[in-house]
C-alpha cells in the first residue's frame, strides 16, 4: 500500500474505495462488514479489482488523472487524459434514493464512463475475488450479464458495452457513454439510464462552510 489517496463511495449500507486511476480496490458486499469482493489495495495480484484503464494506439502508459466529487454529493468523478488529449470520465457512485419514508440502499455500484474529448480507447477489467482474495468465482457469461458465483457469493455485472468486451478484456473506443452495474445478490433488471443529479443528493442547510468541509460530512453520513 504505497499511499492512502482514495476516493470512497457508499450508501451507508457499504463502501468501496477507488484509486486516483478510477479503479475500484477495496470494496465488501452485501456489508461493511462482510468478506471482501474487491481488495488488491492489500494484495495486488490476488486482491480483485475493478479497473476501467486508458489504452494508447502507440503504447504509452503517459495519462493523467484528476478525481473529484459532484458538488454536495458522494459521486465521485474521475478524469483521465491520455496522451493525444483524447480525455474520458468515470463516474462512481452507490445509489441511495427515497421512496415516502424510506430510504433504499440496494447493494449496487454504478459506473457511468463518458468520453469528454476524441474518442478514447478504454479496457474493462472487473475482477472481484471472494472471501479476502482466497475464493476464486466462476466467472458465468449470462448474454447481457456477466455472473461471478462461488462458496455463497453472486455478483453480478450488467453493461450496454459488449458483455465480450468485459469477458475477454478486448479494448475498445468509447465512442457514446457505457454503463455498469455490479449488484450483489439478484442481477441488476432497470434500466441502463441513470440521473445522476436524483443520486445521492445532500442539500445542506447550515450555510456556505466550504466544499471540502461538505465533502467531509457527506462522508461520514454514508458510514
Amino acid at each position: 500500500m504505497s499511499q492512502l489517496d482514495y476516493g470512497i463511495i457508499g450508501n451507508c449500507q457499504f463502501s468501496a474505495l477507488v484509486d486516483m486511476q478510477g479503479s475500484i480496490v477495496w470494496c465488501c458486499m452485501p456489508r461493511f462488514d462482510s468478506a471482501s469482493i474487491f481488495a488488491s489495495l492489500l494484495d495486488a495480484e490476488r486482491g480483485g479489482s475493478w479497473r476501467i484503464d486508458p489504452v494508447s494506439l502507440s503504447g504509452s502508459k503517459d495519462w493523467n488523472t484528476r478525481q473529484y466529487y459532484l458538488r454536495n454529493t458522494n459521486v465521485l468523478v474521475t478524469t483521465v487524459t491520455l496522451a493525444d488529449d483524447s480525455q474520458y470520465e468515470i463516474v462512481d457512485f452507490a445509489p441511495r434514493f427515497r421512496r415516502g419514508d424510506v430510504y433504499y440502499k440496494p447493494p449496487q455500484i454504478i459506473r457511468i464512463v463518458r468520453p469528454l474529448r476524441g474518442i478514447p480507447r478504454i479496457v474493462v477489467r472487473c475482477r472481484p475475488k471472494f472471501n479476502y482474495g482466497k475464493d476464486e468465482p466462476k466467472v458465468l457469461d449470462l448474454a447481457s450479464q456477466i455472473g461471478f458465483e462461488g462458496n455463497g457469493y453472486s455478483v453480478h455485472l450488467t453493461s450496454d458495452a459488449p458483455i465480450s468486451y468485459i469477458l475477454n478484456e478486448t479494448p475498445f473506443e468509447l465512442k457514446e457513454s457505457k454503463h455498469f452495474v455490479l449488484s450483489y445478490g439478484a442481477p441488476f433488471e432497470g434500466t441502463l439510464k441513470f440521473d445522476v443529479d436524483n443520486n445521492w443528493i445532500e442539500l445542506l442547510a447550515i450555510g456556505d462552510i466550504g466544499q471540502n468541509i461538505a465533502a467531509s460530512l457527506l462522508n461520514f453520513k454514508m458510514k
